[in-house]
Parts: C-alpha cells; sequence; structure tokens
C-alpha cells in the first residue's frame, strides 16, 4: 500500500492547514495528492514553474514536501532496489528446467505442510492456484509493493512464520544452481520411478495437496538433501 498516494489534496488541506491558493494551485495544476506533489518537488526542486505560483505559496509547499521527501525518497529507492530483486528471481524461475521446478515445488510444498493452521490458510487464501513457484512469481515477487499485511493474518507468531517462509522460499530459488536435479532424482533410497510419479502427482493437484503423497517420507528427504547442499 502506498501512503504517500493516500494521503489526498484535501486530506492535506485539512491536516496540514494548507491556504485557499496553494490548495487551488495543486488542484489547478494535477497534483491531486502527497506522492505527485513530493515527485513534482523531487524533479524541480521549487513550483515557481506553475502558474499564480510566488514566493508565500513555493514556500508553503517546500516546507510541506520537506517534512516528508527524505522518507519518501529513501522509500522509492528501497522500491526500486525490491523491483531489481523481483526480477532477477523471476529470470532465474524462467529459466528452471522442468525438474527443477518440480522438485523446487515438492521442497517448498513438504515447508508449507509444516506451518501452523493459521498459516496455511493465509496463504491458501491468498494465492490462487495453491503453493508453487509459479505463484510466488505472480503475487510476490512481480510485486513490489507486496507486504504481509495484504495476507490475512492476525497472530504476530503466523506473521513471522509467513515472513520466514517467504525468505527462505526466495534462498530456495536463488541458490538453485546448487541443486543437482539428476543426483536428487536417482537416490538410492527410492526408485527414480517413484519420485517422478510423485511430483507428477503433485503437480496435478490444486489446494490441499494428497496427505497419502506428502506423507510419504520420498519429499521429505529431497527438501532435506537439498537443504543440506546449500547449507
Amino acid at each position: 500500500m502506498n501512503k504517500y498516494k493516500n494521503v489526498t489534496l484535501e486530506d492535506l488541506s485539512k491536516n496540514e492547514d494548507l491556504s485557499a491558493r496553494t490548495y487551488n494551485v495543486c488542484k489547478n495544476h494535477q497534483l491531486s495528492d502527497l506522492e505527485k506533489i513530493l515527485d513534482y518537488y523531487i524533479a524541480n526542486y521549487n513550483f515557481f514553474g506553475f502558474r499564480g505560483v510566488g514566493e508565500k505559496t513555493n514556500r508553503e509547499l517546500t516546507i510541506l514536501t520537506k517534512k516528508h521527501v527524505g522518507v519518501y525518497l529513501l522509500k522509492t529507492k528501497r522500491k526500486v532496489e525490491l523491483k531489481k530483486e523481483g526480477q532477477k528471481i523471476i529470470e532465474i524461475i524462467n529459466n528452471l528446467s522442468l525438474q527443477q521446478t518440480n522438485v523446487l515445488n515438492c521442497i517448498v510444498m513438504v515447508k508449507f505442510k509444516k506451518l501452523s493452521s493459521e498459516s496455511i490458510r493465509s496463504l491458501e487464501g491468498f494465492f490462487e492456484s495453491g503453493i508453487s513457484i509459479g505463484e510466488f512469481k505472480r503475487h510476490i515477487f512481480s510485486n513490489p509493493f507486496f507486504d504481509i499485511c495484504d495476507l490475512n493474518v492476525t497472530g504476530i507468531d503466523a506473521r513471522k512464520e509467513i515472513d520466514l517462509f517467504l525468505k527462505n522460499t526466495k534462498k530456495l530459488i536463488q541458490q538453485r544452481e546448487s541443486m543437482e536435479t539428476s543426483d536428487i532424482l536417482m537416490m538410492p533410497t527410492y526408485p527414480k520411478s517413484l519420485l517422478k510419479a510423485s511430483i507428477k502427482r503433485s503437480k496435478g493437484k490444486k489446494r490441499g495437496y494428497s496427505n497419502l503423497l506428502f506423507g510419504m517420507p520420498v519429499l521429505n528427504v529431497i527438501s532435506a538433501k537439498f537443504e543440506k547442499k546449500i547449507g
């Protein structure tokens, strides 16, 4: 949620005690919220470019912007950083092989099943098509504004648990080069055909997934083996 965009000109007029002249200048030049006022100031350093703006109006708007511009710039910079980070992760996901995607989905599902009931309900309600790398890509990594507050979570413990789950999922994707898929698929403890069948069945489910399938130790072994590789 962008709190600067949500502060309307009417809010500023009331809370910042803007003069009628300053209010009208902003309204006439489509500076309809705090974000637009801050963006204009960052680009121009003053408001003299607007018709009807004198020393008094410019000073009033400059004082207003200086109250908020420092934090706004930091948030804007962080948004750009998050967007770049998200783009890098999306690129990694787009270049995953089918086997890598399936194995990562299995690992994420094993971790998901270990979350508390509240965390599971919140994530299932947020993701449209179940828990998968593709859903992380669409709803989290593609959205630099994503926040835990976007989820329907009330408990502090559940928020912390989900935050850790999301961070660990991101780490798994970023360190996918440590995953030698062929080694995992050829584990001697479990037949290759059994693992492939498990992955195929897991991919076909939307939500909830098969308790029988995810009760099988094979997926827990995959998760543990991969995490051991990445430390």
